[in-house]
C-alpha cells in the first residue's frame, strides 16, 4: 500500500495556520504577533511544534528557544569546570580501576591486596574518638576523603551524595559487615559539627556512614602510607593543596581490595557490588611479603 506524504503546498499551509488558532500551547502565546500571524506561517511555511502536521517546517517558539539556550550553556560551563579540574590534578590521578585478589578463580588475580595499619583514631560526626582497627574490626570498610568546603560541585560534594546512594541501597543483611568511612583531610575547619551537617546536607545515614576527621599527622599517614593516594601539600602551613579522587575497599582482614578514581558517580557506584563481595567472599592476598 502506497503511503501518501503531504507535500507543503498553500493548501497544507493554510491548514497549518488554522491549527495554530486552536493551539493552546502556552509557549505558543509568548510569540510575537507577527511570528503568529496566518500570514507569516503562510509565506514560511512554519509552525509552532504543538500544531505541526507531518513534514512541517517547525519553528521554536522564543521560549523554548531561551530555555534550550540556557540548558547549552549549563552544559557547557559543566563541562569546562571538570576540564578545569581534570588539567588540575591530572598529575595526581592514579591506580584507576578496580582491583581486586581473590580465591574465586572469576576475579582476576591482579594487582592489589597490600595490608594496612589502622591503628589511627579519629573522630566522627558526633564528636567520638574511634580507631579504625578497633572500632572497624570485622567490617568491609568503603573509604573515600573530602573536605565540607570543597568548592566543585562534582567533587567532594558529588562523592559524599554518592556514598549516602550506595548506604541506602546496601542490604539490610549486611548492614553490620559493611561500613561507609567518608574522611576529611582539613582538620582545621571540619569540626564534628562541620561534618554532621555537610552529611546530613547530602542525605547521609549516620547508621551507615561515619564521617571523621583527625590532625594532619594521622591524615597524611591514612592517605599517604596506608591507602597511597596521590596528594599536595602546602609547605607553608602543612595544609593538603589537592588530592586525587580515589575510593578504596578494605575487607575485614584489613586487606586494601579494591581501588579506584572516584571521578564519577558511575565510579562510585560500582564499590557496593564490590563491597558485598569482598565481604562474603574468601580472601587470598597475594604473595608479595606483606
Amino acid at each position: 500500500m502506497n503511503t501518501i506524504r503531504p507535500v507543503l503546498g498553500l493548501g497544507m499551509l493554510a491548514a497549518a495556520a488554522l491549527l495554530a488558532v486552536g493551539c493552546d500551547r502556552s509557549e505558543s502565546a509568548s510569540t510575537d504577533s507577527t511570528a503568529k500571524s496566518p500570514e507569516f506561517q503562510s509565506a514560511t511555511g512554519e509552525v509552532p511544534e504543538c500544531c505541526a502536521p507531518p513534514d512541517t517546517i517547525i519553528r521554536r517558539t522564543p521560549g523554548e528557544t531561551a530555555a534550550e539556550a540556557e540548558a547549552e550553556a549549563a552544559s557547557v560551563a559543566e563541562a569546562a569546570d571538570e576540564a578545569i579540574f581534570a588539567e588540575n590534578t591530572a598529575d595526581l590521578i592514579a591506580k584507576i580501576g578496580s582491583i581486586q585478589t581473590s580465591a574465586d578463580a572469576s576475579i582476576d588475580g591482579t594487582i592489589i591486596g597490600r595490608k594496612v595499619n589502622f591503628d589511627l583514631e579519629f573522630t566522627n560526626e558526633d564528636g567520638q574518638k574511634v580507631n579504625l582497627a578497633r572500632d572497624y574490626a570485622g567490617q568491609t570498610l568503603v573509604i573515600s576523603t573530602i573536605f565540607t568546603s570543597c568548592p566543585t560541585p562534582t567533587a567532594c560534594p558529588r562523592i559524599t551524595a554518592d556514598f549516602a546512594e550506595m548506604a541506602r541501597n546496601l542490604p539490610s543483611e549486611y548492614a553490620d559487615k559493611v561500613r561507609f568511612l567518608l574522611i576529611s583531610f582539613d582538620p582545621l575547619n571540619d569540626t564534628p559539627e562541620v561534618l554532621r551537617a555537610f552529611g546530613r546536607t547530602h542525605g547521609v545515614d549516620f547508621d551507615r556512614v561515619d564521617l571523621l576527621v583527625s590532625d594532619v599527622e594521622t591524615i597524611k599517614r591514612l592517605m599517604v602510607r596506608e591507602l597511597e593516594i596521590p596528594i599536595s601539600i602546602d609547605a607553608s602551613n602543612d595544609s593538603f593543596a589537592n588530592h586525587a579522587l580515589m575510593a578504596h575497599i578494605v575487607n575485614a582482614d584489613g586487606y586494601v581490595v579494591v581501588e579506584r578514581t572516584a571521578s564519577s558517580s558511575a565510579k562510585i557506584a560500582m564499590l557496593l557490588d564490590e563491597a558485598l563481595r569482598a565481604a562474603r567472599m574468601p580472601f587470598t592476598p597475594p604473595d608479595n611479603g606483606q
